[in-house]
């Protein structure tokens, strides 16, 4: 009996293995005897099979023990508890997936922020460069360094090391 407690409880996962179908009809038998509200019409299909038989017979006459009731209530508060910690996990895989969205998104802005800043940066250098270039041509052609400067909002020192 407490073998056939442990295949009962886990035979959601026997099923899914190709060997054990035979059993099948089994645990569709007892997931259906698990439900308080049956009715002669739920194991209509059981009847031409005598050990099927036997259990309805059994089933009905009331000699279910306690313990065999507590396994039952305990089956079922286990298949919650999986179906709760399933919905969790999925939650939670919900949860980290659209954290990892939001972090691809915000390195996304960071590199373009950066690509941003470093095409200021080049922009910048490039027009001080030609500020520079005027200015040579400028102090070679006598215009004074100040005037220059004022110009081309260029400092002294920097005219100077032309």
């Amino acid at each position: 009996m407490q073998e056939n407690k442990l295949i009962y409880a886990f035979q959601k996962n026997i099923v899914k293995n190709a060997k054990y179908t035979k059993y099948y009809e089994w645990f569709e038998f007892a997931e259906r005897s698990l439900k308080k509200d049956n009715t002669e019409a739920d194991f209509e299909k059981y009847n031409n099979r005598d050990v099927f038989l036997e259990m309805m017979h059994r089933l009905k006459a009331g000699t279910m023990t306690n313990e065999d009731a507590d396994l039952i209530v305990l089956y079922n508060e286990f298949i919650h508890t999986v179906d709760d910690l399933e919905e969790a996990i999925k939650q939670e895989k919900q949860r980290a997936e659209k954290a990892q969205k939001q972090l691809r998104t915000e390195k996304q802005r960071a590199e373009e922020a950066q690509k941003q800043l470093q095409t200021e940066k080049q922009r910048a250098e490039t027009e001080k460069q030609q500020r520079l270039i005027a200015a040579k041509a400028m102090k070679n052609d006598g215009m004074p360094i100040g005037q220059i400067a004022r110009y081309l909002n260029l400092t002294p020192d920097e005219l100077e090391q032309l």
